[in-house]
């Protein structure tokens, strides 16, 4: 039937190609979601990416793969009258990553800057723990810069950075609040137009200094961000009732942070939050601080009006080796939102 001198080239490639325009591409959205979490399962980290880069839809679908494994992820490290010391560290830390990102999952974006990170705190968890299989906190502290300081970077809307910044507030707040060992409100009011919020954390140190004054946009990015990473980092130290001392150090900013041991240091850290903004945002922030907010429901800034806040940290520390004196954290100036 196809023996030499057979010759159809004049009609098959003809047919064939009628063939091929009659029929319809298969693309990867006309699979079952099923398939597609087959396939997806099986790729390595940088197929990952690429799937996310093809298409808006592709990238939606990735993003409920990603945040299910996440889920069951913590579905299995949930809390256990019989758990192993290396699964408790481990639901401490996602424990704390999710009170980091609840308030920011109501922005349209934020789900996918918190996929791209969680992708990543996925491949780094595995190697952080030590031999005797407890972790480090460092999978949990890459994951929340890489996570803000992409989501800060996104948009220059000025109403959608006022946002975003009232929600790394209420953050910082929930992890303050979120049962460290020694957490108490010394302060809490209006003065004049500002309201005041301050809070001690016993037996914890925290000390720096700045080297220049710079105001620009990325260092104080990068300093808020540092910030909240601290408080994260000693929140988890704290709840495995490990002593700890960190340091961190950028070209223009060097801060050295701990927990000593509860019995005998008296060092403890002062925050001061002074906050301008409509009673209903003072509002939220009081029910935050107090453990009485509903994470679940989104929030956002009423309109026409504004919201500033900043931070003076100042820390009373035992240790003579620790930096002295109050920093001062801006986590929105007014002068931004011109």
């Amino acid at each position: 039937m196809f023996g030499a001198g057979h010759n159809e080239s004049n009609e098959s490639p003809d047919i064939q190609k009628e063939w091929h325009q009659g029929q319809k591409a298969v693309q990867l959205l006309d699979l079952p979601i099923d398939v597609l979490d087959r396939v997806m399962s099986h790729l390595d980290p940088w197929h990952h990416k690429m799937w996310r880069s093809v298409s808006e839809e592709l990238k939606q679908v990735h993003n409920s793969f990603i945040l299910h494994h996440h889920k069951c992820y913590e579905v299995a490290h949930r809390e256990m009258p019989m758990e192993s010391i290396r699964v408790r560290d481990t639901r401490i830390m996602l424990q704390i990553l999710r009170q980091s990102v609840g308030y920011f999952v109501h922005e349209g974006v934020a789900e996918s800057h918190i996929v791209d990170s969680l992708m990543t705190f996925h491949e780094e968890l595995p190697l952080s723990y030590n031999d005797e299989g407890i972790p480090k906190a460092d999978p949990l502290t890459r994951f929340l810069g890489r996570f803000l300081l992409d989501l800060e970077l996104s948009t220059d809307d000025k109403r959608e950075v006022q946002d975003r910044r009232l929600h790394y507030t209420m953050a910082v707040f929930g992890l303050l609040k979120w049962q460290f060992r020694k957490f108490k409100v010394s302060q809490c009011g209006m003065k004049l137009l500002h309201w005041h919020l301050q809070v001690e954390l016993a037996n914890i140190c925290f000390g720096g200094i700045d080297e220049r004054e710079d105001k620009s946009r990325f260092i104080e990015n990068v300093k808020r961000i540092y910030f909240i990473n601290i408080i994260a980092e000693l929140l988890f130290y704290d709840k495995m009732n490990k002593n700890f001392w960190g340091h961190k150090n950028t070209d223009n900013f060097i801060c050295t942070y701990g927990i000593g041991p509860s019995s005998s240091d008296n060092s403890r850290l002062l925050l001061k939050f002074v906050v301008y903004a409509p009673k209903s945002v003072v509002d939220l922030l009081q029910d935050v601080i107090a453990g009485k907010d509903d994470p679940s429901k989104p929030f956002q800034m009423p309109p026409e009006s504004d919201f500033s806040a900043h931070v003076e940290i100042k820390s009373v520390c035992a240790r003579k080796f620790m930096y002295s004196g109050t920093l001062h954290l801006n986590i929105l100036r007014l002068a931004e939102l011109v």
